[in-house]
């Protein structure tokens, strides 16, 4: 029965994830990262970030699609438009695949730190997670590939602790290094994995015979030896090279670092401790709780996630301490690497959104599971039976359940509204127009517009952004507008008022009266719900 278990739970998570597949509507997050794909598999010219690449004959191979985002998902999904073509299908798909891989790494993990019952319950947690699920289907949107690196690296230095095989130690800095390329946020996984791992060999050394007797020698000579620490280096450096390459040419990673270090471009203070700690602990809640999607219609939360995550935490840790204390180590170092994790989020380049704490699956689900199995096995008399099943029940029901009819209401909503805003589905009809119509390159006056049109049209409809960051126009923007408006042939993209991300529209209209230009709306595109979206404009 066990056997089977795995193979069903990826049954359960793959029905669940490809519902509806193509909504909502392709978000221009979504496809930052595979334009590149698109044009090296088409044969396009191939967009880089500030112009740093790598040449292979005539083809140019980006780093980074990001200053702070690498492009593995740009590679990952090469196979997949290959395959499957240049669409919204194929993209998604390789994300769930992704997630797949993270359910089944997450089982090893659980099985080898928990034993197998726990590993199974935890994916099966996993796998119904309304968060998991639907960040899956939208997964380069928060780079969901990080947790097969994360899982990956922890399951290899297991292997080279136990094996002393520094073949293991080998891969695990690699997976770290690929994963800091992924995404610089995978620091705080870096970060967790060194402080949780230095303090249990320091609890091993003291409790192996104390550091006085040596122990602690005898530990650290096991895994900081000259080779060991050049082979870990060397495969770290090796899967970073593309994002320390990009930084030897270019710098831009150090200086979006050194630029958003005290106050980001989103208007996060690093220094205001007390409020960033709040906001981390809040995007926790809202990780466990599936409340992030909005823009699928919702939100709608599973309310118990996270009251039953802290009573499994305070229960395993109590049962552990009473009935199996061989399994303290690999709990203090899940919790541990939750906490640090969630801290270290406090502090950001950019902004507080639960999406940065993809990387935590499926330790939460793994503490929780972990109370559920100790529980089943404590005590011997029927009546204590019986009471342990009641607690387990009450404890995976409302999870199980519950996020089932959360992944439910989001699923039947998303049918009603077909995507909201920024995540409409509208964009498919703006794509279609835009492409019948033969715009090839529309200006756009605001964000959300350029990378998923390119993909939709494959490459055939190139809009130009001229928007910049930041709530207010710059000085730049004012010269881009007069720029374009001097050729009264441009078409312009807009978003309606209440869907707008960079308001730019006013100062357009003002610069275009100035130049005696006229505006007019070309078309009009609609919601589900019949509100407008999108604005396509006109300045003769």
């Amino acid at each position: 029965m066990k056997r089977a278990a795995l193979p069903l739970v990826l049954v359960v998570f793959g029905v669940l994830t490809v519902v509806q597949l193509d909504l909502p509507g392709l978000y221009y997050d979504e496809a930052l990262d595979v334009v590149p794909t698109m044009q090296i598999l088409l044969g396009q010219p191939v967009q880089l970030e500030r112009g740093v690449g790598v040449w292979i004959g005539g083809t140019a191979l980006p780093v980074m699609v990001m200053d702070y985002v690498g492009a593995v998902n740009t590679y990952l999904t090469l196979p997949f438009f290959a395959l499957l073509g240049v669409n919204v299908y194929s993209l998604r798909l390789m994300t769930i695949v992704a997630s797949g891989i993270t359910l089944v790494l997450g089982y090893r993990l659980g099985r080898r730190l928990f034993g197998e019952s726990v590993g199974l319950l935890a994916v099966l947690l996993l796998a119904v997670h309304p968060s998991f699920v639907f960040w899956s289907r939208m997964g380069i949107t928060v780079t969901s590939v990080m947790t097969v690196f994360s899982l990956g690296s922890l399951l290899a230095f297991l292997n080279w602790w136990e094996r002393s095989d520094i073949r293991w130690l080998a891969l695990g800095c690699l997976l770290l290094g690929v994963g800091l390329w992924a995404k610089l946020l995978f620091l705080w996984w870096i970060v967790a994995l060194a402080v949780v791992g230095a303090s249990l060999v320091l609890v091993d050394a003291w409790r192996s015979g104390g550091w006085r007797a040596g122990s602690l020698a005898r530990r650290l000579g096991q895994i900081a030896s000259p080779g060991a620490v050049g082979v870990g280096l060397v495969a770290f450096g090796v899967g970073c090279a593309p994002l320390l390459w990009y930084n030897m040419v270019s710098g831009a990673t150090l200086e979006t670092l050194r630029k958003n270090l005290v106050t980001t471009e989103y208007g996060v203070n690093n220094l205001d401790v007390g409020r960033n700690l709040a906001k981390a602990w809040e995007t926790f809640g809202i990780l466990l709780n599936g409340s992030y999607f909005w823009y699928q219609g919702g939100p709608f939360s599973n309310d118990w996630y996270l009251t039953i995550f802290l009573l499994s935490a305070a229960g395993a840790s109590l049962l552990v301490a009473a009935r199996a204390r061989q399994y303290f180590g690999p709990l203090v170092a899940v919790l541990g690497i939750v906490a640090l994790v969630v801290v270290q989020s406090s502090v950001t380049v950019s902004g507080h959104w639960a999406t940065h704490l993809f990387i935590l699956y499926p330790l939460p689900q793994l503490v929780i599971a972990l109370f559920v199995v100790l529980l089943l096995r404590s005590g011997a008399s029927a009546p204590g039976r019986l009471a342990r099943w009641l607690g387990a029940i009450l404890v995976v029901a409302p999870l199980v359940l519950g996020d089932l009819y959360v992944d439910y209401r989001y699923q039947a909503t998303m049918n009603d509204t077909r995507g909201l805003a920024t995540a409409s589905n509208s964009i498919y009809r703006l794509a279609d127009y835009l492409d019948s119509h033969e715009i090839r390159r529309p200006i756009a006056v605001d964000w959300g517009f350029s990378k998923n049109i390119q993909i939709l049209t494959q490459g055939r409809v190139n809009p130009e952004e001229i928007y910049g960051f930041g709530k207010q126009a710059s000085d730049v923007f004012v010269g881009e507008v007069r720029k374009r408006l001097a050729d009264p042939s441009n078409l312009y993209l807009f978003h309606t008022g209440p869907y707008t991300v960079y308001p730019r529209l006013d100062v357009f209209t003002r610069e275009a009266e100035r130049m005696g230009r006229t505006i007019a709306v070309e078309e009009v595109f609609y919601q589900q719900d019949g509100q407008q979206l999108y604005l396509l404009v006109s300045a003769k």
